[in-house]
């Protein structure tokens, strides 16, 4: 009998970190018996299954090339381990009853399906996913006016909702519910995923890398200044949304971690906030806990709150401004340089193919690196045409009067100057 275990998140539950685990572990897993199907799963280095949730839910960004849930079930049943790990958020985000239903009845019947998912408090989900959407240059709204309106519009932050939704089509008695919190103070949560799916032994795998720190109120404040700078992301098509968290990953926050900025992290969680958002959930978690931990309170006591912080101009230097400048500029000329040796590249393999004169094995994989080279290519020129759109790109125009602006209006002023 095939035993599924579904990850659902949530999100901001160091779901990334459990999924490079997996990538990490893949051979040692399947020495245990547990398999990692690759249909659904995104080219992002580790195991996550977005492109299921997506198909399910018909979400824009589904890609029937990475997969969808037929294709998952036939890779399955066509292998011999009986133990399967399927892990994504964005199961988290489904939004409908019939689209968890949709699922369980896609699914064979005979496989025993467990769903497994972690709960933070909200407070902290709902400051981190702000982050989240400010850093990857999404949003510029700060937290206050941000947190209280994703009380209602962050479906997944309400538990008692959600797990309902999923009890329904799969039965409490297959729920696998922890506390993110109390998870951490067991040891890493990746080790604490595995012993969730019953993996044995589970301290003795490999530690994936942490994944999507919080940044420095800096870093945030220049990320944000770059987003108002662009058009809205209603205006852009969604490559270009990748581009930008691209750009933050590649360029902005390796400069900010050379620069020191994040070695202090943001935080916008006054004591006052903190209590209104939990309010707005105690009812639901209430429930959750009586039903799940057969107590009456779900989370503990807040955590000892860092200091909140708030932004200063005179917190930025010229020099640092101008090293940015710069850190950008060699980042956008090393993707041009890296964009024509795959151009060549491909020239290379297109000429191979038209030749036809090579073994079928060969043939095959020339085809398979043509199609890689070609949507390589195109994420390249898609992010190199926003790094074009960047303020920060036009160095000669801010480099003059950097100063002058900093001066007078702040970072903003500086950025906003072409």
């Amino acid at each position: 009998m095939t035993h599924l275990y579904l990850h659902i998140g949530v999100p901001k539950t160091a779901t990334k970190t459990i999924q490079l685990g997996l990538r990490l572990n893949q051979a040692a897993l399947l020495a245990q018996g547990y398999y990692l199907p690759s249909q659904g799963s995104m080219a992002n280095g580790g195991l996550a299954h977005h492109n299921i949730a997506r198909g399910i839910a018909s979400h824009d960004r589904y890609n029937p090339h990475n997969g969808d849930l037929p294709r998952l079930i036939k890779e399955i049943e066509g292998q011999p381990h009986e133990r399967v790990i399927v892990s994504s958020e964005t199961f988290s985000n489904l939004l409908r009853p019939q689209h968890i239903q949709g699922l369980r009845d896609q699914l064979p019947q005979h496989w025993q399906v467990r769903i497994v998912v972690y709960l933070r408090r909200q407070d902290e989900l709902l400051h981190s996913w702000w982050a989240q959407l400010a850093k990857t240059m999404q949003r510029t709204d700060p937290f206050d006016v941000v947190g209280p309106r994703l009380v209602n519009n962050l479906w997944a932050a309400n538990y008692e909702r959600l797990l309902t939704l999923w009890e329904a089509s799969f039965g409490q008695e297959n729920m696998r519910v922890s506390v993110f919190e109390e998870a951490l103070q067991q040891g890493h949560i990746f080790h604490h995923f595995l012993r969730t799916c019953d993996v044995a032994n589970a301290t003795d795998f490999a530690l994936p890398a942490s994944t999507n720190t919080t940044p420095s109120e800096k870093t945030l404040v220049i990320a944000q200044a770059i987003t108002s700078a662009l058009p809205p992301l209603r205006y852009v098509n969604p490559a270009e949304t990748v581009a930008r968290r691209v750009y933050y990953n590649e360029v902005l926050l390796p400069f900010a971690g050379q620069a020191g900025w994040n070695d202090s992290k943001i935080n916008k969680l006054t004591p006052r906030l903190r209590e209104s958002l939990m309010a707005a959930f105690d009812d639901g978690n209430r429930a959750v806990a009586r039903r799940y931990f057969q107590r009456d309170v779900l989370f503990g006591a807040a955590p000892t709150p860092p200091p909140v912080t708030h932004h200063d101009t005179h917190d930025y230097t010229t020099d640092e401004l101008r090293t940015l400048i710069y850190f950008s500029a060699a980042a956008h000329l090393d993707q041009q340089t890296e964009l024509i040796a795959m151009r060549e590249r491909a020239g290379e393999v297109n000429a191979a193919l038209v030749e036809g004169q090579r073994a079928a094995s060969d043939f095959e994989r020339l085809k398979h690196e043509n199609a890689q080279l070609a949507e390589s290519i195109r994420q390249l020129e898609q992010e190199l045409a926003l790094r074009r759109s960047l303020p920060l790109a036009r160095v000669s125009e801010l480099l003059h009067g950097a100063q002058r602006e900093l001066q007078a209006g702040g970072v903003r002023g500086v950025m906003h100057r072409s």
